[in-house]
């Protein structure tokens, strides 16, 4: 029974998604009914604000509304949203749960609060063929190894080892496939793992370098629609201010520097999260390989401006110190991140200091 609905939602889905490919903005459940609210125009940001105006309360994408709310929206502004309504017989407790996690696929979720490491292999461009493939095949397995790494610490953090990756042609972005503080403080350690992975490789002979950044902020989780849809499909891929802001500071980096952008991460009612207090969890969580703390820190102790290319400003933080790390038998103290002098001696990369 669970299969026959699930695959007559993705029918139902794929045919109320189909025109504009506008993603679903919320759904409801009306005895046996499914109900479906699809945008009709590209603004989600303007389709939210409607939908927070109508029904009085703020809700990210895919989410449930009351039915009565949601049909008022509808029917109060048919030049933004349009109604989709399904019959699904024989729902239960358990089927909409299922159905909930399926729309919320479909309406590609949106988190206010997600972390997303970037990484980027220097002077791609500039190399050979040969040496493009060889230096992102060796990307592709320090990043899987450093995942690896990570799940030792992901216990300690009441996380599966569960991240999600999209290529960037010369890079990766990483994401851990959870929300919550826990989750961020996950992917930045898979960060820093795979930056001092590739300074210890470099010292024994292999020639690549590579420029990181790591941003909490807002973005939409795309789904591979060539995947057959299920309640444990994972993203794909992501897009929003995190990425934005992460290929931003990227690309303003030195080779080797790693750049932290500036958030201030509230979660449960206990919990929150900031720059300082995430290299602060990260240093502790290596004490559990057995080889003491990390070293890492933010120097200058103030925010940088990044200004791009398109003259908007970043602000961000520059992580430099020193991590343990295992190659075969012999344990290094490998650096991570540029010293502040290093980081900003080329006038090019448009460093200003923060107001």
């Amino acid at each position: 029974m669970k299969d026959e609905v699930l695959k007559k939602l993705e029918v139902f889905f794929d045919n109320s998604t189909s025109y504009g490919l506008f993603p679903i903005v919320a759904y409801s459940l009306d005895g046996n009914n499914l109900l479906l609210l699809t945008t009709n125009i590209p603004d989600l940001a303007l389709a939210f604000d409607v939908l927070k105006d109508a029904t009085g309360q703020e809700y990210d994408l895919g989410h449930y509304v009351p039915t009565l709310a949601l049909r008022r929206a509808a029917q109060d502004n048919p030049h933004v949203f349009v109604l989709h309504e399904t019959n699904i017989p024989g729902l239960n407790a358990e089927l909409l749960a299922e159905i909930g996690r399926v729309v919320s696929i479909f309406g590609a979720p949106f988190f206010r609060q997600k972390g997303f490491a970037l990484v980027d292999i220097c002077h791609f461009s500039r190399l050979s063929h040969a040496d493009q493939l060889s230096q992102l095949y060796s990307l592709q397995n320090v990043l899987g190894s450093s995942i690896r790494r990570a799940g030792k610490f992901c216990g300690q953090l009441r996380l599966a080892t569960d991240f999600g990756r999209a290529s960037t042609g010369d890079g990766f972005y990483v994401w851990h496939n959870t929300i919550g503080g826990h989750a961020d403080v996950a992917v930045f350690v898979v960060l820093v793992c795979m930056m001092a992975q590739t300074e210890a490789m470099r010292q024994k002979g292999f020639q690549m370098r590579l420029k990181s950044a790591f941003v909490i902020d807002s973005a939409f989780m795309l789904y591979d629609p060539e995947v057959e849809v299920s309640p444990h499909a994972v993203p794909s891929n992501a897009v929003g201010a995190a990425t934005n802001g992460a290929a931003r500071l990227v690309a303003s980096a030195k080779p080797g520097q790693l750049l932290l952008g500036d958030f201030f991460r509230p979660g449960q009612p206990s919990e929150v999260l900031s720059p300082e207090g995430l290299v602060r969890q990260a240093n502790e969580l290596f004490r559990l390989e057995g080889y003491g703390p990390a070293g890492l820190k933010l120097e200058p102790d103030s925010k940088v401006r990044v200004v791009d290319k398109h003259e908007a400003p970043w602000y961000c933080w520059n992580v430099t110190g020193e991590v343990p790390n295992l190659i075969g038998d012999e344990l290094l103290r490998v650096k991570v991140g540029l010293e502040p002098d290093d980081a900003r001696e080329l006038s090019e990369i448009r460093f200003k200091s923060s107001a």
